[in-house]
């Protein structure tokens, strides 16, 4: 099932590595010939039934991976303004997978509860939403580190109720109704209530989030986001910690960065959300 959720991720963003075949570093690369991997023409059917928009390059067209060349790596770093610009065309109605899922690194998890901001807000009994949680696991640590009341999203149903196991072997009977989740797409999710949301995402779908989805959720200014990318991962809506106002829409500033290593999902990127 993990296979195929990778497989079906890569496929939804036309990832470079599930339509080219690699011929060795100092040759060429051609488009994969049609019918080659039947499991895979499955999972290309599946997303056009659900509506998951591609990159274009299904039809044969090549988009260079900035991390492997092409050669084939997982999620890799295309960028973020090349892939991001393809999902505002998903369709409002229906479910839209933007991603797989992948368990958080044990080290991001670390940093995100030990940062002052995050404590700051949620330890007054502020709300932590999790956009995308697949099993759940950050929203039960939240719970469990901070006491506070949490949420996770998730599209999914199978992960759904896989989180909501969880909750229900970790956390202590007197706190599991601090914990929620819903099968939701969260892109059409109120966050008016979150002091602190939560995204670990391939990069471009976290700049397509913060872009497209964070400003429409009613989200109140001053609540952080905290965002798992890469080190030098930068959203499109920062601004200067210095500037108190922007003409054009909400913005974010940065609080603080955490690193822990320099692969694409090992640095926590904190914000604040602010109203233009």
């Amino acid at each position: 099932q993990m296979l195929s959720r990778i497989a079906r991720c890569l496929v939804s963003i036309g990832h470079p590595c599930m339509c080219c075949s690699s011929r060795g570093d100092n040759e060429s690369l051609e488009p994969a010939a049609a019918g080659a991997d039947p499991e895979l023409e499955s999972l290309v059917a599946k997303e056009d039934h659900v509506g998951v928009a591609g990159a274009g390059s299904r039809t044969g067209e090549r988009q260079p991976c900035l991390a492997c060349g092409g050669a084939g790596c997982g999620i890799c770093k295309l960028t973020d303004a090349e892939l991001s610009g393809t999902l505002h065309e998903l369709p409002n109605e229906g479910p839209a997978f933007l991603c797989g899922f992948f368990p958080v690194k044990d080290e991001v998890v670390e940093a995100l509860f030990a940062c002052p901001h995050v404590t700051a807000a949620l330890l007054a009994g502020g709300l932590f939403v999790d956009l995308g949680c697949g099993d759940g696991r950050v929203v039960v640590e939240a719970v469990l580190r901070l006491g506070c009341t949490a949420m996770g999203i998730e599209i999914e149903g199978e992960l759904v109720a896989v989180a909501e196991q969880m909750a229900h072997d970790r956390l202590p009977a007197a706190m599991r109704s601090r914990a929620s989740f819903m099968k939701e797409d969260f892109r059409h999710i109120v966050l008016r209530d979150a002091e602190a949301v939560f995204l670990f995402m391939p990069p471009h779908v976290c700049e397509y989030v913060m872009r497209e989805v964070l400003p429409q959720a009613e989200l109140g200014a001053g609540t952080v986001i905290c965002v798992c990318s890469r080190p030098n991962w930068r959203p499109s809506l920062e601004r200067p910690s210095s500037l108190s106002s922007a003409r054009g829409g909400p913005f974010c500033i940065r609080l603080a960065t955490y690193t822990s290593g320099d692969d694409s999902f090992s640095t926590l990127h904190c914000f604040e959300w602010r109203h233009g």
